[in-house]
């Protein structure tokens, strides 16, 4: 798809800033772009979805299960029970 065509697709947005924004996917490896004269056609990168998806899953399990781990640290606190076996 040319940038041409995304921007069409985001008429609130101007086209620099569609232009940044494709910029950074292609930085960022999340898509290829392929350039025909003046043109630029780009095309997602299905493995860079992955390995986008494989770190946000990895970031957020682990930021949940502090998440988790503090939660039942101050149901502990609330309930008086600090050896670990009350119930959430």
């Amino acid at each position: 798809m040319s940038a041409g065509e995304i921007a069409g697709r985001f008429p609130e947005i101007s086209r620099p800033a569609v232009s940044q924004h494709l910029r950074t996917l292609a930085a960022a490896r999340l898509v290829e772009v392929r350039r025909v004269g003046n043109r630029r056609f780009y095309r997602l990168r299905p493995e860079g979805l992955a390995e986008a998806v494989a770190f946000l899953e990895s970031m957020w399990s682990t930021s949940l299960g502090r998440l988790q781990r503090e939660a039942e640290r101050e149901e502990r606190a609330h309930t008086g029970d600090q050896d670990g076996e009350g119930s959430l």
